[in-house]
């Protein structure tokens, strides 16, 4: 008999049906892996498509969830800053700044009150606020403090309200017991430098806001009628030689941090107004207070700062994890491995939408867990696929924790301190599960 025939024999024989078709175990974990691989890929492609500073822009449902009213263009976009200086602020910043050039304000007014904050969330702030196309007025409306003077510089205006306070904006740190820390030299000089930038390109004077950050730095006054010009000590007594009629005022000792009244900031001519209210400010710019567009936090923003706290960034990485290698014991999908990945899915995307964590980052862990995998059901013994594995899985988890890999300054380590309690909460969890599943 012809190959040809007997092929074709075969092909018409009946099959066997108490033959087993199914998978062996090991198949079955490889293939569960390439779901879970597409399935979060997926995912991510579609969050990539819209990042974060076009979140609120593009969404009609994130506007409705962060209360902004419905307004005709040229009216005044009011977002308010009246919490501690996070990343999570950092991005309704962004968002709301984006949002306000889509709505067509005729102003930006950031209403603050504030005790400061991280100086890198603060710095992101600066950033977002320069690059905005609208004019922008930052009104005081109790104080702004450390951070929050540094964001008042960014703006092109300032007001404030009577009785609020701007300064004090030395760069502290905290320790493991929450008490406070002096900064080195390196830091301070990377917030003078910043402060001191910020001020001459938005107009306002650099001295005041050395003068805000090094209790050492001196600023002296020249006195015109009512106000002060600020000058450093060294033309003041250029001056003073020059013409003995000169008056001269200090207004900043050396050995004090400059921190200023709303009358002190008008006098030398930091601040412009001091209205009594949000709506007298608006009145003032030549807008109708009755129109005006405010921002506030949104439930979703709330949901990312409590999605990117360590202890809960812990839990959802350990549940994710051990639902995953759970999940990779069984016959089918479970609950295990949809509560595995959606833990993931929150842990991961509260990180990139607080702009820490990447689609790169992601699809690392994803790698990782994959490799880790097949060294544990499919490769015998354990060698390089299982060690690849869990380098792929604490690079990709170590990325997503911090914004910096490589820390520069002592608040980046203080980021790191973060991230070792999510690493404490990770480690117990993926040897809990790998114990588990060998025995």
């Amino acid at each position: 008999m012809k190959p040809s025939t007997r092929r074709l024999e075969n092909a018409l024989a009946p099959r066997d049906s108490s033959r087993n078709t199914s998978l062996s175990p090991p198949m079955r974990s490889v293939v569960k892996i390439l779901v879970i691989s597409a399935l979060m890929s997926f995912l991510l492609s579609l969050n990539a498509a819209s990042p974060p500073d076009a979140v609120g822009k593009a969404s009609e449902a994130s506007k409705k969830g962060a209360s902004i009213q419905e307004a005709s263009q040229g009216n005044a976009y009011v977002i308010e800053i009246h919490e501690i200086i996070d990343l999570g602020l950092a991005f309704f910043v962004k968002r709301s700044l984006s949002a306000a050039e889509a709505e067509g304000a005729g102003v930006v007014i950031l209403d603050i009150s504030t005790f400061g904050g991280r100086v890198d969330a603060a710095v992101e702030i600066r950033d977002a606020l320069d690059d905005c196309e609208i004019p922008t007025t930052a009104y005081v409306n109790m104080r702004a403090i450390s951070a929050g003077a540094l964001i008042c510089l960014a703006a092109d205006e300032i007001a404030m309200a009577p009785g609020s306070t701007i300064g004090a904006a030395t760069p502290v740190g905290m320790g493991g017991a929450g008490e406070k820390l002096e900064l080195g030299e390196k830091e301070k000089s990377y917030v003078r430098g910043e402060f001191r930038a910020t001020a001459e390109r938005n107009g306002h004077s650099p001295l005041l806001a050395e003068a805000m950050v090094d209790p050492d730095f001196e600023v002296a006054g020249i006195v015109k009628g009512e106000k002060l010009e600020p000058v450093s000590p060294s033309e003041a007594k250029k001056l003073k030689e020059a013409d003995e009629n000169v008056e001269i005022e200090t207004i900043s000792a050396k050995g004090k941090l400059l921190t200023m009244t709303a009358s002190e900031a008008v006098k030398v001519g930091l601040a412009g107004s001091t209205p009594e209210s949000l709506d007298e400010l608006i009145e003032s710019l030549g807008l109708d207070p009755e129109g005006k567009i405010v921002s506030r936090i949104s439930w979703s923003e709330y949901l990312v700062r409590f999605l990117t706290h360590p202890v809960v960034s812990g839990l959802l990485l350990s549940f994710g994890v051990m639902g995953i290698f759970f999940e990779l014991q069984m016959a089918g999908w479970g609950i295990s491995g949809t509560l595995g990945v959606a833990c993931l899915m929150l842990f991961f995307g509260g990180h990139y939408l607080a702009g820490l964590a990447s689609v790169a980052d992601v699809l690392l862990f994803v790698i990782g867990v994959g490799l880790l995998a097949l060294e544990i059901f499919v490769v015998p013994g354990f060698g390089i696929t299982g060690a690849a594995g869990i380098l792929c899985i604490m690079t990709g988890v170590y990325l997503a924790l911090v914004k910096t890999p490589i820390p520069k300054f002592s608040w980046d380590y203080q980021t790191l301190n973060s991230a070792m309690l999510v690493f404490i909460f990770f480690t117990v969890a993926v040897t809990a599960g790998i114990v588990l599943i060998w025995k």
